[in-house]
């Protein structure tokens, strides 16, 4: 079976072989409050080949969660120097994938004591091939609203055990959050959701929750995919973005009044 873990990772500046004689020692350390508090500031990237898609937005919202968790993103020298690009690319090339998920973690570093960060903050990168789906995604609704939805940080606990619940019963494979008080569809545990209309009507239409709900908190991700299909649906003939909330049961009557 092809490997889906990429052999090395990045810690820093340097790259680790994980299959290599030290391969076991490789990882971060216990005293890191991203291990021991989840301090950590993340960002998930596409790319194909040694080319990340659309880095510069990832590397701006990296720094805009770690700016909202306290962590100086100035310290690491990897970022500081401008970089982080070049050497992910180099990342990439080693762990030899032709498309691949990076998984980019910023920590606040390592403590004495449990709570209070010494030090520099830590920066770890890892490796994915990137596994396409060819079938339709089959999503069960749960009431869930993610505390900190508008940055990346590794809040995903509840999506990634229910997740695991459903997909472990066969009958599912993916979770839909659904705010527990509006009833109003959010987010995948992953992903941005969109509903798409292109049936019958003249007007053809792609509709995301709004960021932000009516009393001005975020409630999704400002993803990466939401902002490339505003600005492609923006800027095709006879179609329409909009931001809009919409319920399970308004989602299903949209498709039938649409004919789709």
């Amino acid at each position: 079976m092809e490997p889906v873990f990429g052999r090395y990772v990045m810690i820093g500046r340097v790259f680790h072989d994980t299959k290599g004689p030290r391969g076991s020692h490789v990882g971060m350390s216990m005293n890191d409050l991203g291990v021991l508090r989840g301090w950590t500031a993340s960002e998930v990237m596409e790319a194909r080949g040694r080319v990340i898609f659309r880095d510069l937005d990832h590397f701006e919202r990296l720094r805009q969660s770690a700016d909202s968790a306290g962590i100086d993103l100035s310290q690491i020298d990897l970022i500081a120097s401008g970089d982080l690009s070049a050497r992910l690319g180099d990342l990439l090339e080693r762990c030899a994938f032709e498309e691949s998920v990076i998984h980019l973690h910023c920590t606040a570093g390592r403590t004495p004591d449990g709570w209070k960060p010494v030090g520099q903050p830590q920066l770890y990168a890892a490796v994915f091939r990137l596994i396409r789906k060819d079938k339709p995604a089959r999503l069960k609704t749960t009431p869930f609203r993610r505390s900190l939805a508008h940055i990346k940080r590794p809040e995903y606990f509840f999506g990634a055990v229910e997740r695991y619940k459903v997909s472990k019963a066969g009958i599912y494979n993916d979770i839909l959050y659904v705010d527990p008080e509006t009833g109003h569809i959010l987010e995948g545990t992953g992903s941005n959701i969109f509903l798409v209309s292109s049936g019958k009507k003249s007007n053809k239409i792609v509709i995301a929750p709004p960021l932000e709900d009516s009393h001005g908190h975020t409630q999704v991700l400002d993803g990466i995919t939401l902002k490339v299909i505003s600005e492609l649906v923006s800027s095709m003939s006879g179609w329409t973005f909009r931001s809009q909330n919409f319920t399970s049961s308004q989602f299903l009557r949209y498709f039938i009044e649409s004919g789709i």
